[in-house]
């Protein structure tokens, strides 16, 4: 439709008609406007040091066990606010997929559209698990992030 005559297959060329092109998307409009409000009251520098924070826990959780590889590896002086891993001897699909039916955890698995990085870090051809936590991710989301890998590890031992 055309926001004035629905059985129109065209727009219609005369004015006032042509400028309604139908409802304007006000949910969205809002949305964006609340979004980027936040991002002003809240701060951007203080939104990415959380990020920071919160990539640096699991990052170090991680780091312990010694089949798991981080990218950036934990030594890294950049503070990133994503990451990527992969556990030793499993496929990136494969723990993308238990995350997924075990725990309900979300994650992307493989190559990740950059096929020549991973060729680079030693990652090609299975590629990596990234993980992007959010600015709102909590201190229970984490500890629940980190079993699943410590579930997985142990499921992968035996």
């Amino acid at each position: 439709g055309t926001g004035v005559r629905s059985d129109y297959l065209y727009q219609p060329e005369t004015i006032p008609m042509y400028y309604e092109a139908g409802t304007q998307n006000i949910p969205g409009i809002f949305s964006l406007y609340q979004g980027v409000k936040y991002i002003m009251e809240t701060g951007i520098d203080h939104i990415r040091e959380s990020k920071e924070e919160i990539v640096q826990q699991i990052r170090y959780h991680l780091s312990r066990n010694d089949r798991v590889n981080l990218f950036p590896s934990i030594t890294c002086k950049f503070k990133p606010t994503l990451f990527c891993f992969t556990i030793q001897d499993m496929e990136s699909e494969d723990i993308g997929y238990i995350l997924e039916n075990n725990f309900d955890i979300i994650v992307r698995s493989g190559l990740h559209c950059a096929p020549l990085i991973h060729q680079n870090i030693g990652t090609f051809p299975f590629g990596s698990v990234r993980v992007s936590p959010s600015h709102f991710t909590t201190k229970n989301e984490i500890n629940i992030f980190t079993d699943a890998i410590n579930q997985t590890l142990q499921m992968v031992e035996k």
